[in-house]
């Protein structure tokens, strides 16, 4: 993501709409929908959009510091994501729905 407009999306607090915006100004965004599960394991999503080829590359990844989650360093492999939160690895970004 844009430097500045990270500074701005997490300054303004914005939400679902907004941050598809942004997202799709700075570069490359896939959603991932929930399907009406309440949350989904970090390593778990990166594996089934294809951030990485498997659960173990998953979590090597997470556990290096290289995944961020809404901007932030996640360390967390099984970490609970939920809607509205954004994570980046590489530079491609997913939103969760």
């Amino acid at each position: 993501m844009c430097d500045d407009l990270k500074i701005a999306y997490l300054c303004t607090n914005l939400y679902n709409a907004h941050s598809e915006m942004i997202l799709k100004a700075c570069g490359s965004m896939e959603k991932f929908d929930l399907e009406g599960r309440e949350f989904v394991a970090l390593c778990d999503l990166m594996k089934l959009v294809g951030l990485c080829h498997s659960g173990g590359m998953a979590k090597t990844l997470i556990a290096d510091g290289n995944v961020t989650v809404d901007g932030e360093v996640e360390l967390r492999k099984r970490c609970k994501i939920r809607p509205g939160q954004i994570v980046e690895f590489d530079g491609q970004q997913v939103v969760v729905e």
